[in-house]
């Protein structure tokens, strides 16, 4: 009697025990199906974004190639300097090797200090995409 009691309980601990082996796995796999399809979405995005920059980088393109002399005195009204004082500047300036933090180190420095993407993005003046996805990758691949 004992032991049938003692079987009865044990096969019921067992079935809980599934049941809840069950639910955390099932857990994971939908908590893994929403982190694949978040990056999805934010290299949509990113992408997305990228395809405007390269399409209006274009008109502006077939735009110089038009109109190449109106391009040069349009830079030389910005700058306020005539065409042989800029070509004396590129005589003059010698290449420097210089140290530059990339954007992505840029992204997660201000990160750190507490901006948020849509700010760090107008502050480098890059994509707000671009920042989150720096931000997200950098979470994923220090596991935090």
């Amino acid at each position: 009697m004992v032991t049938s009691l003692l079987l009865i309980i044990s096969f019921l601990l067992h079935i809980v025990t599934l049941t809840a082996i069950f639910r955390l796995f099932k857990q994971l796999k939908d908590s893994e199906r929403y982190d694949t399809s978040e990056m999805n979405a934010l290299f949509t995005e990113y992408i997305n974004e990228i395809k405007q920059e390269n399409l209006h980088l274009q008109q502006q393109l077939a735009q110089q190639k038009n109109n190449p002399q109106e391009d040069k005195r349009e830079v030389e009204k910005q700058a306020h300097i005539s065409s042989p004082e800029i070509e004396s500047i590129h005589k003059v300036t010698k290449p420097q090797d210089e140290m530059t933090t990339s954007l992505q180190g840029k992204i997660l420095q201000l990160y750190s200090q507490g901006f948020t993407p849509s700010e760090i993005a107008q502050q480098l003046n890059c994509g707000k995409t671009e920042a989150e996805l720096t931000v997200k990758l950098y979470h994923m691949s220090s596991g935090n």
